[in-house]
């Protein structure tokens, strides 16, 4: 069972989650996963390693990996041998989605979310 901090999902998978909105192996991987990295090095392990690498097994399409700490976005994409890069996003770049090429947002936006 995995609890990212963001997921999408399908619409007709969403009963799926129910009743702990958990992801589970036995459904059908989200279209894109995130994390948002906390401070530490064990913290940065987990997903930039680990999480990554049970994501990747996965087979969820899109994972991001959002640093708060040097306010980055790393978006990754499945590709034949694993996660590619796509790129890493910072300050006033327009985060690239592959799953949603519609999306528009960027790191600067994000992390003022809340902010004074």
């Amino acid at each position: 069972n995995h609890y990212p901090d963001l997921a999408i999902i399908r619409p007709e998978h969403v009963a799926l989650l129910a009743p702990r909105n958990t992801i589970r192996l036995s459904m059908p991987p989200p279209l894109l996963v995130g994390e948002v990295v906390s401070p530490g090095e064990l913290q940065w392990e987990r997903d930039y390693v680990a999480k990554r690498a049970q994501y990747e097994d996965l087979g969820i399409p899109e994972y991001w990996i959002i640093n708060p700490t040097d306010q980055t976005v790393l978006v990754l994409a499945q590709a034949e041998q694993g996660y590619e890069p796509v790129g890493t996003f910072i300050g006033e770049q327009t985060i690239t989605s592959l799953q949603f090429p519609e999306f528009r947002l960027t790191p600067a936006q994000l992390f003022a979310t809340g902010q004074p």
